[in-house]
């Protein structure tokens, strides 16, 4: 079956324990469906920024200048206010 949206049905067979705590973790207004549907959304999401992340660590160790230009970026004190610019002087 495949509904008007693109989405194929699709069934997922789940042990009773993990079926009751996913119901226990849903929102009151949230399907089953939707709940696992943004789990493993997520979960795809954390997948992909941790092999970006070790992709960027490689392209910083082949490009020295790129991570001169980080380690800049990272010690960079953000936390502190801005310094306040004086008048002009003319």
């Amino acid at each position: 079956m495949v509904y008007s949206d693109g989405m194929k049905a699709t069934t997922i067979k789940l042990e009773g324990s993990i079926l009751r705590e996913l119901k226990e973790f849903k929102r009151p207004d949230q399907t089953l469906t939707s709940l696992v549907r943004d789990l493993l959304r997520a979960q795809i999401h954390r997948h992909r920024m941790a092999r970006a992340a070790e992709e960027y660590a490689a392209f910083l160790s082949r490009t020295p200048e790129e991570s001169l230009e980080f380690d800049a970026w990272a010690s960079a004190p953000l936390d502190r206010d801005t310094a306040v610019r004086g008048k002009k002087r003319a």
